[in-house]
């Protein structure tokens, strides 16, 4: 059973301003229904964090999104070759504590892109004021 997942999500572009934003790092915790996020620049510096409580239904709802990222991913290489743009890695964690990684650059598997809208729903309902950026799109 998957524990929780986080999104990391880097911005490879050759010049990176410290005003602009340089990672984004989401974590969802299944047994705490809990969800946080934070946007940082180039030195760490965070600009908008964000804790959330999560119903039932919501945690399931991701979660289920989850499980069909990894199954729609499994044996598929989602690192292109690019010289400037973003870089994003799913870390999947399982209740045996055995880690999974996929990662990616500007494509992804088709369920994260619903899973990204899930998640700025579910902000958006919480008055986040960041733009998240997950998976890119």
């Amino acid at each position: 059973m998957i524990t929780s997942f986080c999104i990391d999500w880097h911005n490879w572009g050759e010049i990176t301003p410290v005003y602009h934003v340089a990672t984004e790092t989401t974590n969802v915790f299944r047994r705490k229904r809990l969800l946080t996020t934070g946007q940082y620049n180039d030195i760490g510096n965070a600009f908008i964090t964000a804790s959330i409580s999560l119903s039932q239904e919501k945690c399931d709802y991701l979660f289920s999104l989850i499980d069909t990222i990894v199954s729609e991913a499994s044996g598929k290489d989602y690192m292109q070759k690019i010289c400037d743009g973003y870089y994003w890695r799913l870390l999947i964690r399982h209740s045996d504590k055995h880690v999974q990684i996929i990662e990616g650059t500007t494509i992804a598997p088709n369920t994260a892109y619903e899973l990204e809208l899930a998640i700025r729903d579910i902000l958006h309902s919480e008055a986040y004021m960041g733009r998240p950026h997950l998976f890119g799109i």
